[in-house]
């Protein structure tokens, strides 16, 4: 019987063969795999005023922490990056909440404590957002609208979002907003909520993703009307 590769060309062409498939097909997916996978940061339990809640979001339950607030103000949700997790943001949200206004935390899935192994970088994600706008709904939290606040990966989670729901009354960072030399801190979403000059979204979503550092556009006037 003769062999499958008898000649020198066979095997040559063989050779490229096999490390064309590995380069142009087993190098993306590998790579793939490493940014969809995340890395989960420790997860701890809540203190007041924070409780912990589950929100249910195309068959995976994500972790959310809520704190209840007032309800003459717009709820405000609040969502992390990629490979972070809600605890980075208590503080904000505690300020928000000093101020009157109903805020939940979310763990977008992969990420904190939330169920799911993949992340979409954003485009399922929206799904999550939008659920949890459906669970504050339920226990009665958005008559007065919401300000949605996304970094990163969130950000594209949280203006997919806003372009789908009719009550986002608060928009994401501008991109172009500037930070300053070796800031490092994640961007205060307290700040949307200072003095006057942002704009409502209504169904419209204007705003770009937001790195690190960047801030939100002033809008209490809009946020309150």
């Amino acid at each position: 019987m003769r062999p499958l590769f008898a000649t020198r060309r066979q095997r040559l062409l063989a050779r490229v063969g096999l490390y064309g498939t590995a380069l142009l097909v087993g190098l993306p997916l590998a790579a793939s795999q490493v940014l969809l996978g995340t890395t989960r940061q420790p997860v701890h339990a809540p203190r007041p005023p924070w409780e912990e809640t589950a929100v249910a979001s195309e068959g995976l339950r994500l972790r959310a922490w809520l704190a209840r607030g007032g309800e003459t103000r717009a709820a405000a949700v609040l969502v992390h990056g990629l490979g972070d997790s809600l605890e980075s943001y208590a503080g904000s949200g505690a300020t928000l909440l000093r101020r009157g206004h109903p805020v939940l935390l979310l763990d977008l899935r992969a990420h904190g404590g939330s169920e799911g192994r993949l992340t979409t970088l954003g485009g399922r994600e929206r799904e999550d957002v939008r659920a949890a706008l459906a669970a504050l709904r339920e226990r009665g939290l958005g008559r007065r609208g919401f300000v949605l606040f996304g970094v990163s990966m969130g950000a594209v989670a949280v203006l997919r979002a806003a372009a789908e729901e009719a009550d986002v009354r608060g928009r994401p960072p501008d991109a172009r907003a500037r930070r300053a030399p070796g800031a490092r801190r994640p961007p205060r979403p307290e700040a949307a909520l200072d003095g006057a000059g942002g704009a409502p979204l209504g169904r419209h979503v204007r705003a770009g993703l937001l790195g690190h550092g960047a801030r939100i556009p002033r809008s209490e006037r809009a946020l309150n009307r």
